[in-house]
């Protein structure tokens, strides 16, 4: 299982997994992490009905096993013994550990989660301790898959955006850059939700809205990692210092949130803020449009995309813009407050038919 996978898996069974925790935010620290920093992200979280919330800083496992475990743990000793990663609270975040390397993690004052719901964490004021006896999941046994999780929920993207098609699953494969085998099982998946017909013709919507608002409720902006600037720049400067680089690939970049919503709705925004994507090196991005971190009215927002297929069909204006599709930035903002989601409302009003 690869990271993503794991930590989108985290984000969508949140809830059901620890009932006992709120999900706050999720950040994913800039691959390959800081230096001397062992974490992939810094997972917040609050304590039931106390609110104490924690900062875990979580080391990602593509599966758990024994010497993988052992490996996450020496890094971070290494670095607490150089006094480096102790501004969260350790914590190994895998599909399943087992009971010996849950024990493993305490002995070394390092906390656990895993996809089945176990959960220790200890710091100078909480301790916390979930067993749950599910064993590891067997090699043998394929995991059902989630049409809404990692590179399976493209299948709803790219047929959402093209609503009227008939698709031939060969073809649907192709342009969702998936196997055929996912595509079958995905789709199989979205037939069983009522949303999408299979016949002799091909795959098809047959309740688009349904599909569209299942989604919504899966849907996790958190997931795009992002990195905030400032620059004495107003937004409107930064977008046309963006348009002026000579991008090779120009759908890499797009923006979202209140920029995109803006642009799409043709509306002066009122705050000095802008939100874009960027699929590149986000440092090199920042030094290209002169941004710096600390000084600056105009605050940026610059968010790498989860998948690629966020970017898919992106919308052109007349002035250079790049907005991300209308589904897309519909999406983003349903995922805010109550300003974003206001946006949100408006913008399929405007631009979508389900």
């Amino acid at each position: 299982m690869q990271q993503n996978e794991v930590i989108n898996l985290l984000i969508a069974r949140f809830e059901a997994l620890y009932p006992q925790f709120l999900f706050r935010a999720l950040r994913r620290l800039p691959p390959p992490g800081r230096v001397g920093i062992p974490y992939d992200l810094v997972l917040r979280i609050a304590l039931g009905n106390s609110g104490h919330e924690l900062a875990l800083g979580c080391l990602v496992l593509e599966n758990g096993y024994h010497d993988e475990v052992v490996r996450a743990i020496q890094r971070i000793v290494r670095a607490r013994e150089q006094e480096n990663g102790l501004e969260w609270l350790p914590v190994l975040l895998a599909p399943y550990l087992t009971q010996d390397d849950r024990c493993l993690c305490r002995q070394n004052r390092i906390g656990h989660l895993d996809l089945v719901g176990n959960a220790g964490l200890e710091s100078s004021d909480v301790f916390v301790a979930i067993e749950r006896s599910t064993p590891r999941p067997s090699p043998g046994i394929e995991r059902t898959i989630s049409p809404y999780e990692g590179k399976a929920e493209r299948v709803a993207r790219r047929m959402l955006l093209v609503p009227q098609k008939t698709w031939n699953m060969r073809e649907l494969a192709a342009q969702c850059e998936i196997s055929l085998g996912m595509a079958s099982m995905v789709t199989t998946a979205l037939v069983e939700q009522g949303v999408v017909t299979k016949t002799r013709k091909g795959v098809a919507l047959f309740d688009p809205r349904a599909l569209f608002e299942t989604w919504e409720k899966a849907y996790h902006f958190s997931r795009n990692p992002y990195q905030v600037y400032r620059t004495s720049a107003s937004a409107s400067k930064v977008v046309d210092r963006i348009k002026a680089l000579p991008i090779r690939e120009p759908d890499n970049w797009a923006l979202t949130l209140w920029s995109g919503a803006f642009e799409l709705l043709n509306e002066t925004p009122e705050e000095a803020r802008l939100g874009l994507y960027w699929a590149g090196d986000v440092a090199e991005c920042a030094e290209r449009l002169h941004l710096g971190r600390l000084i600056g009215d105009t605050v940026v927002l610059i968010f790498q995309p989860y998948d690629l297929s966020v970017l898919w069909q992106t919308t052109a204006l007349t002035n250079g813009v790049r907005v991300v599709s209308p589904l897309q930035l519909y999406l983003d903002l349903a995922s805010g407050d109550a300003e974003e989601i206001e946006l949100a409302r408006r913008v399929r009003s405007r631009f979508l038919s389900c």
